[in-house]
């Protein structure tokens, strides 16, 4: 299992040959009652830096994509939610999946008060953990990218990211919408 610092990439097809899905897992605790109830998850597909349908914004609310190559399952394992994605089935139009963590709601919290939050991918097919990605720790921000999935000339790359938006609106803005 490799442990992704922030920033470091790592090319899929080349660490796990003949892969076709992967699970993302998302482990996310806090002590904050306000926070459990607000406390969202989910993954935006992109062409460019830009969502390209809002029907491409997997979450809580809208539990698969419009392709049906991503889609949310909750209380997996050891995570609290997890995403298929069906790297076959992502549509040629989409070069990037973007993994985010956020506060849906309100605008009276912040991650920081997050205890903790690891994300890992995992191999469906054996349930092995290819990677995870250090513990991240928030500052005030409502919304976090924690990792990018990604095509790079005809590959799958991943890239653990630290990025953060003030709120879900800006995040959206961000992403041309």
């Amino acid at each position: 299992m490799i442990e992704l610092k922030l920033g470091e990439n790592l090319n899929l097809n080349a660490e796990a040959p003949g892969l076709s899905h992967v699970l993302i897992g998302i482990q996310m605790r806090t002590s904050e009652p306000m926070l459990q109830d607000y406390l969202e998850s989910g993954v935006v597909l992109t062409r460019g830096g830009a969502l390209v349908r809002d029907e491409d914004f997997v979450f809580e609310h809208q539990v698969v994509d419009s392709s049906a190559s991503v889609y949310r399952r909750e209380y997996m394992e050891q995570d609290t939610v997890q995403y298929m994605v069906s790297l076959n089935d992502v549509p040629e139009d989409i070069d990037s999946l973007e993994i985010l963590i956020f506060v849906n709601g309100t605008d009276a919290i912040r991650l920081n008060r997050l205890d903790s939050l690891r994300v890992r991918l995992l191999n469906p097919v054996d349930g092995r953990t290819l990677l995870t990605t250090p513990l991240l720790q928030t500052g005030r921000s409502a919304v976090l990218r924690c990792l990018q999935l990604y095509r790079h000339r005809g590959d799958w790359k991943i890239r653990a990211v630290q990025d953060e938006w003030d709120s879900l609106q800006a995040m959206m803005k961000g992403f041309g919408r």
